[in-house]
């Protein structure tokens, strides 16, 4: 069986601009929130092109969604891990449940 392709140098450079991109969305939604900057701040911020955001992402509401999935994401590994210790759902289940639920209303 053949190995796979190690991972280009393009690859490497493009996942590590989204991320760039990404954590530089969510210190500027913490400081600011959604409506308070916009791409070019962005791009300042994460050292890249107001065209690079726009090729990643269509556009700030599509930034704003891979912000969230990501998040998300993390929440889920988070449970995940708490999931290992047999006792999570009896002691903290309730109270993520009712986090969650309280941000899938807003």
């Amino acid at each position: 069986m053949s190995k796979p392709p190690a991972r280009t140098r393009r690859g490497r450079d493009r996942e590590r601009t989204i991320k760039a991109i990404l954590d530089a969305a969510e210190k500027l939604l913490d400081k600011k929130g959604p409506d308070g900057f916009g791409l070019a701040e962005l791009g300042r911020e994460a050292g890249v092109s107001f065209g690079l955001i726009h090729h990643y992402f269509g556009g700030k509401e599509g930034l704003l969604k891979a912000v969230l999935r990501r998040a998300l994401r993390d929440v889920g590994r988070e449970v995940r891990r708490l999931q290992e210790d047999g006792r999570f759902w009896q002691r903290e289940a309730p109270a993520v449940l009712l986090v969650f639920d309280t941000f899938v209303k807003r």
